[in-house]
C-alpha cells in the first residue's frame, strides 16, 4: 500500500515551488521524504549532464574526426583513446584546431559546446592548414584513373559511415589521359554510329556520372581529380565549382593570360574556352574535376560540340602564349593556386605508397 501515496506525493511536487506542500495523510512523512530523495538524485543527474558537452576531435591530418561528450578534461582524454583507438601509456595532447592552444584540465573547463579541437599524438604538430596530398598518376587512361579516384572516395564514405579502420585522405589526382571522351549525367544520348564514329579517331568513348556534357581529354592536358570531403573546407558545391575555377584563372593568369569565368561553367579567354570543369558530389566528397588545356592537340574538339556550346572555339595556354608550355610547366602553378583558394597545405606522396 505504500507506493500509491508516494507516486500522488511526487506528482503534486511543482518544480520551481520554494517548498513542498503539506499533505495530511498517514502516509505524508513517509512519502514526503522519499520524494525529495527522488528529487534531489533527480536533480543531481541533470547537474551531471549539465557539464558534459559536445566537442568535436579532428585527428592531426584532419583525416578523421570524432564527437565526444566529456564532463571533464581526464573525461575527455578517456574517451577520445577509446574513440580513436590510442593504446593505454601513449601521450596525447588536445590543442585548439583554430590556432593550437593546448588545453589543460583549466582550459577545458572554458570550452563551449561544439568546440573544435584537435588531438596529438607524441611527434604531432598542430598545423593551420589542412593537408591535402598530392599524387601524380602520370599517364594514364581514363577507366583507370576513375578506379584510383573511387578507392579514394570509397576510404571517405567508409569513414563517415562509422567503418572501423577507415580513414578518409584529401587528395588531389593529377592525371595525362589518353585520348578519350567523355560524357556526362546531363548529356543527351549519342548513338551507337556516333559513338563508333569518334572511337574511329583513336580514342576512347566514356560514360561517366559527372556533371556537365561531352568533352575531350588527352595528352597536353592537365586533368585534376581533387579527392575533397567538403566538411572540412566549406559544404557547398556551388563554392567548390567556383574555386576550381578561380585555381585554373590563377594558373593563367601565371602566364599573364586574363582568363574569367562566365554564366557557363568553366574558363574563358574571351569566348575561347581553355579550362573545363564537370563534378560528383556525394555526400559533399567530391570526384571527377577540371581539365586545363596546355599543348594540347586541339583538333580532336572538332569532333564534337565541348560541354555542348554551339559557335564556342576552345583554346589553350601554348596556343595564347605562341610557345610551347606542356604539363610539367603549369603543373607548378596550378598546385600554388590550388593551395591558396584551399587554404591548404600540400603533401607529395607516390603511388607505391598508396598501392596503385
Amino acid at each position: 500500500m505504500l507506493p500509491a501515496p508516494m507516486i500522488w506525493i511526487m506528482w503534486m511536487i511543482v518544480p520551481g515551488d520554494s517548498q513542498y506542500r503539506s499533505f495530511h495523510s498517514p502516509f505524508t512523512e513517509y512519502s514526503s521524504v522519499s520524494s525529495i530523495k527522488c528529487a534531489t538524485v533527480d536533480m543531481y543527474n541533470q547537474d551531471t549532464e549539465k557539464t558534459k558537452i559536445p566537442l568535436k576531435i579532428f585527428t592531426h591530418d584532419r583525416r578523421i574526426r570524432k564527437g565526444v561528450f566529456a564532463s571533464s578534461f581526464a573525461d575527455m582524454v578517456n574517451k577520445c583513446k577509446e574513440k580513436f583507438t590510442i593504446a593505454e601509456g601513449n601521450h596525447i595532447t588536445f590543442v585548439l584546431n583554430e590556432d593550437g592552444v593546448e588545453i589543460d584540465d583549466e582550459f577545458f573547463s572554458t570550452l563551449t559546446p561544439n568546440t573544435i579541437l584537435m588531438i596529438l599524438n607524441e611527434g604531432e604538430t598542430w598545423n593551420k592548414h589542412k593537408i591535402v596530398s598530392v599524387l601524380n598518376l602520370g599517364r594514364m587512361g581514363f577507366l583507370d584513373a576513375y578506379k584510383v579516384q573511387t578507392k579514394f572516395a570509397r576510404q571517405h564514405l567508409d569513414n563517415m559511415a562509422g567503418v572501423h579502420g577507415a580513414k578518409g585522405e584529401n587528395v588531389v589526382l593529377l592525371v595525362e589521359h589518353n585520348p578519350v571522351y567523355t560524357i556526362g549525367i546531363r548529356s543527351k544520348d549519342y548513338s551507337e554510329e556516333y559513338e563508333q564514329k569518334l572511337k574511329k579517331l583513336g580514342a576512347e568513348f566514356c560514360r561517366t556520372d559527372r556533371g556537365g556534357l561531352i568533352t575531350y581529354h588527352g595528352p597536353g592536358q592537365l586533368v585534376a581529380y581533387p579527392i575533397l570531403n567538403l566538411k572540412y573546407f566549406t559544404p557547398n558545391m556551388k563554392w567548390y565549382i567556383c574555386s576550381m575555377e578561380k585555381t585554373m584563372i590563377g594558373t593563367c593568369k601565371h602566364y599573364g593570360l586574363n582568363a574569367h569565368s562566365t554564366e557557363d561553367t568553366g574558363v574563358w579567354i574571351g569566348d575561347r574556352k581553355i579550362g573545363a570543369i564537370g563534378v560528383h558530389g556525394r555526400r559533399y566528397v567530391t570526384t571527377h574535376g577540371v581539365s586545363l588545356n596546355c599543348n594540347t592537340d586541339l583538333n580532336w574538339f572538332k569532333h564534337i560540340v565541348p560541354c555542348g556550346l554551339e559557335g564556342k572555339d576552345v583554346t589553350s595556354l601554348s596556343k595564347e602564349k605562341g610557345c610551347d608550355i606542356d604539363i610539367n610547366d603549369a603543373v607548378k602553378p596550378f598546385l600554388e593556386n590550388f593551395q591558396r583558394q584551399f587554404d591548404c597545405q600540400l603533401k607529395y606522396i607516390d603511388k607505391e605508397n598508396r598501392g596503385i
